[in-house]
């Protein structure tokens, strides 16, 4: 779905999450006229600022600056699971097997 839209993962992460510019500028430490630059790809943020906001985004770095890159995913898959009770990761992993079963085999 990301890639059909053409439109920056910034973006894309942010609206998905139903943030607005001005909530995840604030998370984050920076204007909302940077991060709108930024989503419009007028701006690079430094290493700091790109950790911040995928961290306040729940995404790797990976997925913010390569969209189309599967290990990002996965990483991002990782990051969000981390901390979740073992409960919660088994039911998911049950989930996961059922949609590969269903959908890729």
């Amino acid at each position: 779905m990301r890639e059909s839209q053409n439109l920056p993962p910034y973006y894309l992460y942010r609206t998905e999450q139903g943030m607005t510019q001005a909530y995840l500028a604030e998370m984050v430490g920076v204007s909302t006229a940077f991060l709108s630059r930024v989503e419009r790809g007028q701006k690079m943020m430094k290493v700091p600022t790109l950790l911040a906001t995928a961290d306040a985004l729940h995404v790797s770095c990976d997925a913010l600056l390569r969209e189309s890159a599967p290990d990002a995913r996965l990483e991002t898959i990782t990051k969000l699971l981390t901390g979740l009770p073992d409960k919660y990761i088994l039911g998911i992993e049950r989930l996961v097997r059922v949609a590969i079963k269903e959908f890729c085999l």
